[in-house]
């Protein structure tokens, strides 16, 4: 039982100091009840240094990032298909054009 309450004290500290140097990082917090105009919104995400130690919240980001180009290229992808078929088929009756008048 000693060796478990020993590693708790150890962990317990431990956060604690990380605890003590993400407060030097991080800007101080407004108090909860304090008045907020954007009360609805969510706050802008600070600086990408205080994410350092949050791993997970950098790994969704770029997630979210990576499907939002995803779907833009998609988007990109087809309205430059459906342009580029329009544009072929104008021009294959241009050349058909050309053709006529190359036989006349």
């Amino acid at each position: 039982g000693y060796g478990g309450s020993s590693i708790t004290a150890v962990a317990e500290a431990y956060v604690a100091d990380y605890m003590r140097t993400m407060q030097h990082q991080l800007p101080p917090l407004p108090p909860y009840n304090a008045p907020h105009p954007y009360d609805s919104l969510p706050p802008p995400p600070p600086p990408p240094r205080y994410y350092d130690g949050l791993p997970l919240y950098t790994g969704s980001n770029s997630l979210d990032k990576r499907n939002y180009e995803r779907s833009v290229d998609e988007f990109l992808w087809r309205t430059t298909a459906s342009r580029h078929g329009r544009h072929s088929e104008h021009r294959s009756s241009r050349d058909h054009h050309h053709r006529h008048r190359d036989r006349r």
